[in-house]
């Protein structure tokens, strides 16, 4: 009896670090993949404020013909602007920590009213950004390379 109470905690552990180690990572849409229901809104925040440049390039490409307002959109187009505004894998670095993650926990705090539409949270997003660097997305003519 001791021993299956202790392998079901140890069980609980595990997947908790799991469940830790993907939010990190800016992994939580994993978590969600094949659910269905609503996503929370911390979770897109979660992928761009914690995937390396790499990733960031990535969500940035993705086009998204099938539902060109919805959430993946969104996601594919602030990724863009966020590339666009950054110079330098630092300054990726920095929206990320001084804009993105602050909003993320926000979020998952409930401290703020998390938005309802794809656009609402690209409107959070771009003023949490601006707030944080004091500059909008995409300043012309600035990319990262």
């Amino acid at each position: 009896m001791w021993h299956t109470a202790n392998l079901k905690a140890k069980a609980a552990r595990d997947e908790l670090a799991g469940e830790a180690e993907r939010l990190l990572h800016g992994e939580a849409s994993d978590a969600f993949a094949g659910k269905t229901g609503l996503v929370p809104a911390w979770v897109p925040v979660n992928a761009l404020a914690h995937c390396e440049p790499e990733l960031l390039q990535d969500l940035a490409a993705a086009r998204h013909a099938d539902d060109p307002g919805g959430w993946d959109a969104m996601l594919a187009y602030l990724a863009s602007e966020i590339l666009a505004t950054s110079r330098t894998i630092d300054e990726v670095a920095r929206i990320q920590r001084e804009a993105l993650v602050p909003l993320e926990l926000a979020l998952l705090s409930r401290e703020i009213q998390p938005p309802h539409s794809p656009a609402q949270l690209a409107h959070l997003i771009r003023s949490s950004i601006r707030g944080a660097t004091g500059e909008p997305l995409a300043r012309q003519g600035q990319a990262l390379h």
